[in-house]
């Protein structure tokens, strides 16, 4: 309902009111100071959770195993904690208002053929902070870019092609391949045959995961993986959404 909406909506803005405060055992932080009695309580209230068990959730960190034991979270970890659980509550709520949308349309799943609409506008260049969220949302309008330029100009020109009709030499279309591929990967635009490469995300994603991991460490393993594309990509990088 729209009210469990809203109260999911309520409990994500004061989680992120939460501030970590040492805990005075060792490099663990706490939840225990007065500034975040009332944000603990209300956000344990609407999210239906004990406020232990959300403290525990926020600030510890359980390590499986036959030898099982409690970690107290640094203030960096337990941030990341909080952060990631918002993200995760968000995103299933997105998803339930998005299944509730479709349902409410009468979105038939058995229908092959639909008429939709698709806004391939939204590119941002921020003149101080370009952040990683932007980046995502520049790359979701890239694949809806690269989809439009499918659907419109390459299948009609491989149609033109079939039936040995020329293809009028004005009509040029950008193709962003190559920042696709910089992106999420595959096999690189003039890369050797039967070459693939991990994309940025893939790259980020297990620096973040192992120990020490570091910006120097990153940019080497993406230099790495595309140094023979990186001219390409960067042409149509600037082509399709500037320098975001």
């Amino acid at each position: 309902t729209q009210l469990q909406v809203m109260q999911l909506v309520a409990a994500l803005l004061h989680l992120g009111n939460l501030s970590f405060e040492p805990s005075g055992d060792g490099d663990g932080v706490s939840l225990q100071s007065e500034a975040n009695a009332a944000s603990v309580d209300a956000a344990s209230a609407l999210l239906g959770v004990q406020t232990q068990r959300l403290v525990a959730a926020l600030t510890t960190q359980v390590a499986r195993g036959s030898h099982g034991f409690t970690k107290l979270l640094r203030l960096r970890e337990a941030q990341a904690a909080r952060d990631s659980l918002m993200k995760s509550v968000y995103a299933l709520l997105f998803s339930w208002v998005v299944d509730r949308c479709k349902d409410s349309i009468g979105t038939d799943a058995h229908v092959r053929r639909t008429i939709g609409i698709l806004d391939i506008y939204g590119f941002e260049n921020f003149e101080s902070i370009n952040g990683f969220e932007q980046l995502c949302i520049n790359f979701a309008n890239e694949k809806l870019q690269k989809h439009f330029v499918e659907s419109v100009f390459h299948q009609e020109k491989l149609l033109y092609e079939s039936e040995r009709v020329p293809w009028p030499e004005h009509i040029v279309f950008p193709d962003n391949t190559a920042l696709l591929t910089l992106l999420e990967g595959g096999k690189p635009v003039g890369a050797a045959p039967n070459t693939s490469a991990l994309g940025l995300f893939s790259l980020l994603d297990e620096e973040t995961s192992i120990p020490h991991g570091s910006d120097a460490a990153f940019l080497t393993k993406v230099y790495a993986a595309h140094e023979d594309a990186s001219a390409g990509a960067g042409a149509g990088a600037r082509h399709v959404c500037g320098h975001a």
